[in-house]
């Protein structure tokens, strides 16, 4: 003890290692003879008297070790000497040592992380040796099956680990840019866990996701003073998650029954936040590298992706990033930033046509595609309502949306067809909405402008070709009577107010308001005489009764006598024709209606 003494508070600067390496050496026999007479029944982890030797003996190599000639040595000595005092259990049997010599490990470290080098200065080697090291180490307590308990070699193999991940982190950190180390710290995850999980060191393989962390708050430092040219480092980060997620997928996949059931829950828990948080990464940085006219084809053609993976894989999260890709699409085209003029355009089409065609693909492969049933009428209401409100917003600008009607009665009979092709009964519901809505507008704005376009007379006429369609194919579209009734009501009158309106711009009304309405009674009569059916004669009768009291209410009192027997002859001969049509085939007629 006294030479352990005068080796730690006595040694001169020029004095020779090699005498406190001696004095160790020779602590290490008595260590060993102590050992080695000490009584066979102690199964203690660490006897006294052994324990004491050993501690000696450390104390004293570490002086030597420490002298000032030697100290840009330190870590790399104190490293190799921790090594053989591990391996030293196999030929001395002795655990003391094997235990106490993990500090020497510890200090190798600690002189390397407080060394006064700087660690870029460093030569790349000593590093290298320092690392070779404690993987040798770390090992070791990995598979060695004679000394302790598992925990014990657990808590062993842990400290490892972590001292590994401190010295690549203060190693290349030195030697690296901002956006050089997020690139590094990426592939120092990918590397450090991949190494980890092909040696079984599973605690190496976890604690190696400390980088992910750094790189993590890399990445967003780099998106914040990013220049807008350098999205390829960004993306670095991105690929280690989705390869990590990928490669503890193959795992689960292929040695499932290896893992326990909690490996395989953590596992799955972490393939889960992996891919969403790659998910949301690559969200941000479409936000930040991509102009705001290019997003919608850009999130389009990343769900596009992601929908085939998820399809080939069978995978339900790409399934569901899919559709919040397809979504973020859609939204990106309501995006204060993006022009009028660059609104529609084919890759902006292209985006919101892909996701009813995806869609279409999901309902055909339900087996690869795990879709609710009512995703898809989502899926399709979404799509076609965006559909709609593009088209909205690219004829705003044109005559203050003058053709939105006529552009609604066209989208609807479109999304009608397709309903029909595809045996999509969301779409008739989108066809319906687009003439419900052309029919109201018609109604309460385009019949009241000083100018009405004949192309605004599409929306009555949608409504009726769909009544007559649900009719004869009720298989397709079963619909109620009353709805039948409503539509023929609805269009018609609307119709009516739509001629009305014309007649007086472009005649004054009057006279040829009151034939306008007679002829048009007539013509909804032969309507519902060739198409057999009801409500188009109670619709003409209904006209025709609008017609009479004008005639009898208003034109005769204030029309000249000429237009007064015009207009009761016009009347006149409207009845007249009903009244023969409705003799001479009456029969057919009541068969009819």
């Amino acid at each position: 003890m006294l030479a352990v003494n005068w080796l730690v508070l006595a040694a001169k600067p020029g004095d020779s290692p090699m005498l406190g390496l001696g004095v160790a050496a020779l602590l290490l026999f008595n260590a060993w003879w102590m050992g080695r007479h000490e009584d066979p029944a102690n199964a203690a982890l660490l006897r006294a008297r052994t324990s004491v030797f050993a501690v000696l003996a450390l104390i004293a190599g570490g002086a030597a070790i420490t002298q000032p000639e030697t100290t840009p040595w330190v870590p790399v000595w104190f490293a190799g000497a921790a090594v053989l005092l591990t391996a030293s259990i196999h030929w001395l049997r002795t655990r003391e040592l094997t235990l106490f010599g993990q500090g020497y490990l510890v200090a190798a470290h600690f002189y390397w992380l407080l060394g006064r080098s700087g660690w870029a200065e460093l030569p790349a080697w000593r590093p290298v040796l320092l690392l070779a090291a404690t993987l040798a180490v770390l090992h070791w307590w990995t598979r060695q099956t004679v000394l302790g308990d598992r925990k014990l070699a657990e808590n062993f193999e842990t400290g490892c680990a972590f001292t590994v991940v401190t010295l690549l982190y203060s190693w290349l950190h030195a030697h690296c840019t901002p956006p050089q180390w997020l690139v590094v710290s990426s592939a120092l995850a990918l590397g450090v866990s991949g190494y980890g999980a092909a040696t079984r060191a599973w605690r190496l393989a976890a604690t190696g996701q400390v980088f992910t962390l750094v790189a993590l708050v890399n990445f967003f430092r780099h998106i914040a003073d990013s220049r807008g040219d350098d999205w390829a480092v960004a993306l670095a980060l991105v690929a280690m998650l989705l390869l990590t997620a990928g490669a503890s997928v193959l795992a689960l996949r292929h040695w499932t029954d290896k893992f326990s059931a909690d490996t395989r829950a953590a596992l799955q828990a972490g393939v889960t936040i992996y891919f969403w948080v790659a998910f949301a990464m690559l969200v941000v940085m479409a936000f930040r590298y991509v102009p705001a006219a290019q997003r919608p084809w850009t999130f389009a053609l990343g769900g596009g992706a992601l929908f085939a993976f998820a399809g080939w894989q069978k995978f339900a999260r790409p399934l569901m990033a899919s559709g919040i890709a397809m979504g973020l699409a859609l939204l990106a085209l309501l995006g204060p930033r993006v022009l009028q003029e660059e609104l529609v355009t084919i890759p902006n089409l292209f985006a919101m046509l892909l996701p009813l065609a995806l869609q279409q693909v999901a309902r055909r492969m339900p087996e690869r595609f795990l879709m609710p049933a009512n995703a898809h009428a989502a899926v399709v209401l979404v799509a076609g309502g965006f559909l709609w409100l593009q088209l909205t917003r690219w004829l705003l600008p044109e005559r203050d949306g003058h053709f939105f009607s006529v552009a609604w009665s066209v989208l609807g009979p479109v999304f009608l067809a397709a309903g029909l092709w595809l045996r999509e009964r969301t779409y008739f519901v989108l066809g319906v909405a687009c003439l419900l809505a052309a029919l109201v507008r018609m109604v309460f704005h385009d019949a009241w402008q000083p100018e009405l376009l004949l192309l605004n007379v599409l929306p009555m006429l949608g409504v009726f070709a769909l009544q007559r369609a649900a009719r004869r194919h009720p298989e397709g579209a079963a619909l109620p009577e009353t709805a039948h009734t409503v539509a023929i009501f609805a269009s018609g009158l609307t119709l009516w107010l739509f001629l009305s309106r014309w007649v007086v711009q472009a005649a004054g009304g009057k006279f040829f308001l009151t034939v306008s309405w007679a002829l048009l009674a007539l013509a909804v009569f032969a309507a519902g005489f060739a198409l057999r059916e009801r409500m188009y004669r109670w619709l003409g009768l209904a006209v025709l009764a609008g017609a009479i009291g004008r005639v009898v209410l208003l034109d005769v009192w204030q029309l000249a006598l000429v237009y007064r027997v015009l207009a009761f002859m016009a009347l006149g001969v409207v009845l007249i024709v009903l009244g023969y049509i409705y003799t001479r085939w009456q029969d057919k007629i009541r068969e009819w209606l």
